[in-house]
């Protein structure tokens, strides 16, 4: 098995690895170029899991909010809003810019990996540790067997990396050389990818343009705020297998937080495919009281952390309650707000859904407008995944 095949790229770019359905229903892959270029004639990104779809939903967003700046304010999201398109001249010279961040096999910076990443022993390694629908050591339970598992595309490998860096299960890694935390040959369990500890949540409109802007949080008072250290991965120096410092990892934002590195990861590839993939830990993330930076997820109260820093309130991701319906647990996303000089609010909705709100009420959206609310657990939880439609929530 060899590392990754220097001969030639794989450009996210330009190459087509992205599941969608069109208008007319029909599914189709494309770049990221022409995710962004045909946005308002698609119906939604559509991969093979509801979290695989989120985690690339929310690599897309990463990228239109460094292209438009933030956006920079409510004024700058209304224009964005009246156009037909999204800015696609902007978003192609940006990822111009970055191109060869953005190669798979790049020999020295390859996308969300780390190209010299080895263990002490030679190993082999397989893909059901990096495709979340083969349960490790029980293969039995996939449709997946024999040839399936020999190997994958590299625009399969792409989506299903885009997933591990989210929602890859915590466990015992294997220990890469240069982690000064690895132990006889193992990394230990530091928690689950970035996103599986969130009660995701997404908004949903009728074409993956309007998906896109709905969910497109601008910088402004009482929403986002400006950090110029906040930034995507692919405009920081490469990740080597160390994690990074807390003194300059951040999250200082949505950039930090959509292209978070929870694992260090190393392709596999022979004659053009990937057959094998190494995962290490990466960057460990502390949630508490993130709610100003992280727009798509549920918040509570944590009561033991309250008691133990004796301050309150402090606020970590709430996932989601897999044995009830989303719709009956709708106080959960949209809580009435406390009475003046009351407790802190027990929960707080998710920003995405407080700016649809927003727009509601102020008229930049008709009484009319529906948008469905899509709740995202981690694959590996017990019971399956919420989804529901609800309309916009009016702020009292």
């Amino acid at each position: 098995m060899t590392n990754l095949d220097h001969g030639s790229g794989f450009s996210l770019v330009d190459e087509e690895w992205i599941p969608v359905l069109d208008a007319a229903g029909q599914r189709r892959d494309v770049s990221l170029t022409g995710l962004f270029a045909q946005a308002a004639e698609l119906r939604m990104i559509a991969c093979e899991l509801p979290t695989q779809s989120f985690a690339i939903l929310r690599l897309a967003l990463a990228i239109l909010h460094r292209t438009t700046g933030g956006p920079p304010g409510e004024a700058a999201w209304r224009a964005l809003w009246r156009d037909r398109e999204l800015p696609t001249g902007e978003v192609a010279d940006y990822l111009g810019e970055f191109r060869d961040r953005f190669d798979l096999l790049h020999p020295e910076h390859p996308f969300y990996q780390v190209a010299d990443l080895r263990a002490a022993k030679d190993n082999t390694y397989g893909l059901e540790r990096l495709i979340a629908d083969v349960p490790n050591g029980m293969p039995f339970l996939t449709t997946r067997a024999g040839p399936g598992m020999d190997s994958i595309t590299l625009a399969e490998a792409a989506r299903w990396l885009v997933h591990c860096q989210a929602y890859d299960p915590s466990g015992i890694k294997t220990g890469a050389v240069g982690d000064p935390q690895a132990r006889n040959g193992k990394g230990y369990p530091m928690g689950p990818g970035s996103l599986g500890s969130l009660g995701g949540v997404h908004l949903e409109g009728q074409t993956l343009r309007e998906t896109l802007l709905l969910n497109l949080v601008p910088v402004a008072p009482e929403w986002q705020v400006a950090d110029e250290r906040d930034l995507p991965v692919w405009e920081r120096d490469p990740q080597t297998a160390a994690e990074e410092a807390t003194s300059t990892r951040g999250p200082y934002g949505v950039l930090s937080l959509y292209t978070w590195q929870s694992r260090r990861i190393r392709l596999f590839v022979e004659a053009g495919r990937v057959t094998g993939a190494m995962i290490s830990n990466g960057d460990r993330l502390d949630w508490q009281d993130r709610h100003l930076r992280e727009p798509m997820s549920v918040w509570g109260r944590s009561g033991p952390r309250e008691r133990e820093q004796k301050r309150t309130p402090i606020y970590l991701p709430r996932p989601h309650d897999h044995s009830r319906a989303l719709w009956r647990g709708l106080q959960t996303l949209l809580p009435a707000p406390p009475p003046p000089n009351a407790e802190p609010p027990q929960r707080l909705p998710p920003m995405v859904v407080q700016w649809l709100a927003r727009l509601t009420v102020t008229g930049v959206v008709g009484s009319d407008f529906r948008a469905r609310t899509r709740a995202r657990a981690s694959p590996t939880a017990p019971s399956r995944r919420s989804s529901t439609r609800c309309s916009p929530t009016r702020s009292p």
